[in-house]
């Protein structure tokens, strides 16, 4: 086999098998402003946990009481998968999301003040929180 014709399709077969990333297209500033209902310039866990949970719903089109790992394609990791996942079932039920959703926000919130910020979530931690908030 010709040398280029291998590492084409080595190269090939790494992109179809690594995660596509979802991007959220909000700013920390924007996602603040849309979502900060109590108007005080941060989202507090009660708040993303809230948002959290109707995302689970927005993004679960069957509507059962689970998601599936196409369901949550580009917003979660095979390691945050695997480690929520104790039961071992290939599927996500609401608690096991939220428990990445808490590591997250933990991650995201460095001064552990309770909120997250529009700086705050400008931060790959951030963002990672917004890929479980934000549609």
């Amino acid at each position: 086999m010709n040398f280029r014709i291998a590492a084409g399709a080595a190269i090939a077969v790494a992109l179809i098998s690594a995660p596509a990333v979802a991007q959220t297209k909000m700013s920390g500033a924007e996602i603040i402003k849309k979502y900060n209902k109590d108007k005080d310039e941060t989202l507090e866990l009660a708040e993303v946990i809230n948002l959290g949970v109707k995302l689970f719903e927005e993004i679960n089109p069957d509507g059962d009481t689970t998601l599936e790992s196409n369901e949550t394609a580009g917003r979660i990791t095979e390691k945050d998968w695997k480690r929520a996942n104790k039961d071992g079932d290939k599927t996500l039920e609401m608690d096991e999301w939220l428990s990445i959703l808490r590591k997250r926000f933990d991650k995201a919130n460095p001064d552990k003040d309770g909120s997250l910020d529009a700086a705050e979530l400008d931060t790959p931690a951030g963002q990672a929180v917004a890929l479980m908030i934000v549609k």
